[in-house]
């Protein structure tokens, strides 16, 4: 497995307790100050390690945790 770092472990714990969310409104959850560019790299990175999926409604993305 993968391991994850405290942006990442904080972006997933966020989605685990609301559900579907879009990048700005995990970024106001967060614990500490994130910018928004970090905020999307850290998103990149736990879609490419198959812990959040990415869907496009209408013209906003949407994360959400597989598991």
């Amino acid at each position: 497995m993968n391991s994850l770092n405290q942006n990442e472990l904080e972006a997933l714990r966020i989605l685990w307790e609301r559900g579907k969310l879009k990048p700005a409104e995990i970024q106001s959850y967060f614990s500490w100050p994130m910018e928004n560019a970090t905020l999307r790299s850290v998103l990149v990175n736990l879609v490419e390690k198959k812990h959040v999926t990415r869907r496009l409604q209408g013209k906003a993305y949407f994360y959400a945790a597989r598991v």
